[in-house]
């Protein structure tokens, strides 16, 4: 084996594997801005509302987020 011959199924298996990493990173980043947005809706919709006790609520209960991201459907 000469110095330029390389091993096909390895550099076929790291182009895969570079490839699933940066799928990675960006479902991450799409989901950190979903999510972002979805508390940003539900923020602007307590205080759109008055609503200061629930949005202390929420800060601190997070299955009460759930149930009005439910809710309002976010």
């Amino acid at each position: 084996m000469c110095i330029t011959e390389f091993n096909e199924k390895s550099f076929v298996e790291g182009i895969k594997e570079e490839g699933r990493e940066e799928g990675r990173a960006e479902g991450r980043a799409e989901g950190l801005a979903e999510g972002e947005d979805r508390v940003m809706k539900l923020l602007e919709y307590l205080l759109d509302n008055g609503l200061l006790e629930d949005l202390k609520r929420v800060r601190e209960d997070s299955a009460y987020k759930e149930e009005l991201f439910k809710k309002l459907g976010l």
